[in-house]
């Protein structure tokens, strides 16, 4: 996928998905569409349940991309004519060039429908498997495409520390919008109550879940560090987005924050030498 890559593939990425649109800015220029395209994917399907009116409409779009992925299978050949969906198109050609499993893009789309409703996270062993689905599975993706070791300890820890640390830095937004992402066995264990949670009331309690949350992140984050020492150096690469979860912790745990109305962010100039650092190897991951 050496060819130009169309410019809203490169907006939706760059919006979406900016740490994985940077990591596969700095990744080798062959692979380097097709990671873009990767992460315009993810960032549409994190998109729909903030831009929909109603589930049924965030539904109809999950399943287009069902349909859509479904379809890349039944090709067997090249000339699989083009949806005229920018993204859509380019994906179909990153899974032929790489032998991405389709079924593992389809189960990063059916994780999606549960963020269209306000029914809670039960409990820790839905919380996991709802972060194995939406980022384990595209940083195993990118494994693939840049052709990592495909050891998936790597792209779990990923989604432990990275994906977890996106879910407290966007809380605020997804409660705002009437969602409780985190685990309610989580709540009850820090006396957190849900309804203070979704009127914006941040309290103590909370803010010990998040310091208690935030020590799980960097528990997962040095494993990965321990892990990747022996690992190829695709597999760094495809990991090189997990180089944000420090400063997002620190944001996250900023005592000035309102926690449950003000996101925690970082700004882009961070954002970029933290992975250009890290790529370069003048950074510990």
């Amino acid at each position: 996928m050496t060819a130009a890559i169309h410019p809203d593939i490169i907006a939706m990425a760059r919006d979406g998905e900016p740490e994985r649109y940077l990591a596969a800015t700095l990744s080798p220029e062959p692979v380097r569409g097709a990671l873009i395209a990767l992460a315009a994917f993810a960032a549409d399907l994190r998109r729909i349940p903030n831009v929909v009116k109603e589930p049924m409409m965030g539904e109809l779009r999950l399943q287009w991309w069902r349909d859509t992925i479904a379809a890349f299978d039944t090709a067997e050949t090249p000339d699989l004519q083009p949806t005229g969906h920018p993204i859509a198109d380019a994906l179909a050609a990153a899974v032929r060039a790489h032998k991405l499993p389709t079924v593992l893009l389809i189960a990063m789309t059916e994780a999606r429908a549960f963020d269209l409703y306000s029914d809670p996270m039960p409990d820790d062993a839905t919380f996991a498997g709802y972060l194995t689905k939406t980022e384990a599975i595209p940083f195993s993706l990118a494994q693939t495409i840049l052709g990592g070791s495909q050891m998936p300890s790597l792209s779990d820890l990923a989604a432990r520390s990275y994906g977890h640390v996106r879910v407290l830095a966007d809380l605020p937004m997804t409660l705002s919008k009437g969602r409780i992402p985190l685990p309610l066995s989580l709540l009850k264990q820090h006396a957190v109550d849900p309804e203070a949670l979704l009127a914006g009331h941040t309290s103590p309690a909370l803010r010990d879940l998040l310091q208690q949350a935030c020590r799980e992140i960097a528990t997962a984050h040095n494993a990965l560090r321990v892990a990747l020492r022996t690992a190829p150096k695709a597999d760094r690469l495809a990991m090189l987005p997990v180089a944000t979860v420090s400063p997002y912790a620190r944001a996250i745990l900023d005592p000035s924050r309102d926690c449950a109305r003000m996101p925690a962010e970082i700004s882009p100039l961070v954002r970029v030498m933290r992975l250009g650092l890290v790529r370069i190897g003048l950074a510990k991951l």
